[in-house]
């Protein structure tokens, strides 16, 4: 960045003022790779637009560590909060994806209610207790992992 401590502080105020203002600009980033293919479907099938929505998260969400999000959580309850609203507004767009596919008998006919409240269970667990999973594991790398196996359940 070649810019000093003292300088960086001269436009915030603190570190979770840095952090925050990071957190927004990856959550917008997040939002426009992912939430507008969704919207403006530009995808054939629900199955490709799942997968293509999984891809660009975890390729955005590369490198981030579960001891950051953990650390994110415990220690900036500002910048956790932007990050958990990111985290509800993403679900709420998995869900039309579930309700899509299941009309469309692309998926198979699961709660739609149940399947989110895995995955908010599998978000909520991986922050909570990411000093038990290998350290070696990203973010990116469980999504992936978790909504291939999800993925796997729900195709017809």
């Amino acid at each position: 960045m070649g810019k000093s401590k003292s300088t960086v502080y001269e436009y915030f105020t603190s570190k979770e003022e840095i952090l925050l203002k990071t957190a927004r600009l990856l959550i917008d980033d997040l939002k426009q790779l992912i939430f507008d293919p969704i919207i403006k479907q530009e995808t054939k099938s629900v199955t490709e637009s799942y997968t293509n929505f999984m891809s660009a998260l975890c390729n955005t969400l590369s490198g981030i560590s579960l001891s950051f999000l953990n650390d994110l959580k415990n220690h900036y309850p500002t910048v956790w909060a932007e990050v958990d609203l990111f985290i509800e507004d993403l679900l709420f767009h998995i869900s039309e994806i579930y309700k899509k596919g299941i009309k469309q008998k692309e998926f198979r006919k699961y709660s739609v209610d149940l399947m989110l409240m895995m995955d908010r269970f599998f978000v909520s667990q991986v922050v909570t207790n990411a000093s038990t999973l290998d350290n070696k594991l990203t973010v990116d790398v469980l999504i992936k992992e978790y909504l291939e196996l999800r993925l796997n359940g729900l195709e017809t």
